[in-house]
């Protein structure tokens, strides 16, 4: 289908690696900065008589230059565009190319060149806007991206430090969409799907799951971090997402600490919402404090005479308050509504990574579930208990985008496309019952200042929720607006009602909190959930429709007129919580 192109690009691609590996500039230019190092670590100079040097923090790391880790060896690189590179233990590395100048006008470039072991990379500028100037080149493929978050890994033939692992170029994708590319094809990967090829002439495909050494590297060297009192770049206390998909439905408290350890070697404490360096100096982010937060929330509301409604809402950071281990305890909308967890069992409890300024800040999310008489949650309005069904979902992030940094020269481009990184799994009115959210997307006209397009995609089983927004609303920081939607399976394939709600998170709106709320209109069909949604494109020129992948409503004959209904007993207009 795409053969020829596809060789073509990939010919161009490896060309281009092998020019820089023959022909680096005579002055190599400055690519980045340690921000971490720990273990055996060594980095060997330009030219045939490159000086090999222990790396320390603060150390330039300049084009051209190898970097290679032992065991026990990891290293973190911010670099000049505020990406971020943590390179895992029994690795070889070579920054072939890296060109920024401040600005993403075509002439920025990174190329990198892995020999063997594997990275964790959230891009910076480069990138974000010209995908073709970002590759990551290995001896048997080469890894593009269309996103911000991945992990590439090359493992070769003989080798024993990665188990017994096939050889070959493996790429793990976080946030984003990345492709694998041999003479032989192409393929692409969506966020928690790993790609494989084993050699040139072989055709890369999706691994069925993630193999045990992504995993295995981070607890090692993160287990001799510790050891040795030094802090580790990958997080421990937030679970990847791909994990958290495959995790049992059932309630379940996961002990963690509140303080999580980010991936340059900042220590965030999510109680106090204060952050420190290595040295235990307070910092910020860009200027911006920790407590300047954001949580979106969504349950489904009892009302007295048995009615009930789903519902959206969201709260800043300073009416959050997060428990020892981590979790949410309590939510105020800083009016009239109060929620505790009180005995309810903290569920579903996972999280990710955000590159939030060139620091990685993670994001929370879980559900609050309740089993009376036992585990259960208290919601008041106005001083007054307000009945509620099943489930509190949540998600957390302590960096809400400040309203002046909403604009297209902040953000870097005219309009940016969301996609699906995680979430919790989608709760109903029925007891104990959760769902699949399948897909999400949303549409950011930074420009006109408007959110153009939300699209959600959820099933339960034979039914599945479709639902878009009901109209383009005004750009900001935490966004509230109505759905409408289908539901087919439930009854005869029944319209939708209901809210979004959420909030921008970073400096520049690097990520998007999100939670829904629906209701058929002729049934008792409830869903509700949240989400993180990551940058998956951004445009120079705002699209005149948000070009969403997954059409949210699926045309329909028209029937013929009906009678007119009565109002069925159980509609209820979405609510705020």
């Amino acid at each position: 289908m795409h053969s020829k192109q596809s060789k073509a690009w990939y010919g161009l691609v490896v060309a281009a690696g092998l020019l820089a590996t023959l022909s680096l500039p005579v002055e190599a230019g400055p690519a980045g900065r340690v921000q971490f190092v720990n273990g055996a670590v060594s980095v060997v100079g330009v030219g045939a008589g490159g000086v090999t040097r222990t790396p320390k923090k603060g150390d330039v790391i300049s084009e051209g230059e190898f970097i290679n880790t032992g065991p026990d060896g990891n290293m973190q690189i911010r670099m000049n565009d505020d990406g971020i590179v943590a390179v895992r233990p029994n690795t070889r590395l070579r920054i072939d190319i890296f060109q920024y100048q401040g600005k993403q006008d075509g002439s920025e470039n990174s190329v990198f060149s892995l020999l063997k072991g594997g990275f964790r990379a959230i891009t910076g500028a480069v990138g974000r806007l010209n995908k073709d100037k970002y590759s990551v080149q290995t001896p048997t493929a080469t890894i593009g991206i269309r996103g911000t978050d991945h992990e590439p890994f090359f493992i070769p033939e003989g080798s024993t430090e990665f188990g017994s692992a096939p050889a070959g170029t493996y790429d793990k994708v976080n946030v984003g969409q990345a492709r694998i590319q041999t003479a032989a094809g192409m393929v692409d990967i969506n966020p928690n799907q790993v790609g494989f090829a084993a050699g040139v002439g072989s055709r890369p495909a999706l691994l069925p799951s993630v193999p045990a050494f992504f995993r295995a590297t981070s607890q090692t060297s993160q287990s001799k971090s510790k050891a040795s009192g030094q802090q580790q770049g990958e997080v421990a206390a937030v679970e990847a997402p791909a994990e958290q998909q495959a995790a049992s439905q059932t309630a379940t408290q996961r002990p963690t600490v509140a303080t999580v350890e980010g991936l340059d070697g900042v220590r965030i404490d999510l109680t106090s919402q204060r952050a420190t360096d290595n040295a235990g100096n307070p910092i910020d982010l860009n200027g911006q404090p920790l407590a300047g937060g954001v949580l979106a929330g969504a349950l489904i509301d009892k009302q007295s005479d048995n009615r009930q409604g789903a519902g959206a809402g969201s709260a800043d950071g300073a009416r959050v308050r997060l428990g020892a281990d981590g979790g949410l305890v309590a939510i105020s909308d800083g009016i009239d509504r109060q929620l505790t967890r009180g005995s309810a069992l903290l569920a579903d409890r996972g999280g990710n990574l955000l590159n939030v300024g060139g620091v990685a800040i993670p994001v929370e999310w879980g559900r609050w579930d309740q089993t009376p008489p036992d585990h259960v949650f208290d919601s008041t309005r106005s001083g007054l208990d307000n009945d509620h069904l099943g489930s509190l979902h949540y998600i957390y992030g302590p960096s809400l985008t400040p309203a002046g940094k909403l604009d297209a020269t902040s953000f870097g481009a005219a309009a940016g496309r969301y996609s699906l990184v995680g979430g919790t799994h989608p709760t109903s009115q029925r007891a104990g019952e959760a769902g699949r959210l399948e897909d999400m997307q949303m549409v950011v006209n930074f420009s006109a200042q408007r959110i153009d397009g939300y699209a959600l995609k959820l099933s339960f089983g034979e039914r599945v929720f479709r639902a878009i927004n009901a109209e383009k609303v005004r750009l900001t920081p935490r966004f509230e607006f109505g759905l409408i939607g289908k539901c087919t399976g439930c009854g005869t394939n029944e319209d939708l009602i209901g809210k979004a709600a959420g909030g921008f998170v970073g400096p520049t709106a690097n990520g998007v909190l999100t939670s829904y709320g629906l209701n058929s209109l002729g049934s008792v069909e409830r869903a509700v959930g949240t989400a993180l949604l990551g940058m998956a494109e951004t445009y120079t020129t705002p699209p005149e429709l948000p070009p969403l992948p997954t059409t949210p409503i699926p045309p329909e004959p028209e029937p013929p007129e009906p009678p007119e209904p009565p109002v069925p007993p159980c509609r209820l207009p979405p609510r705020s919580w």
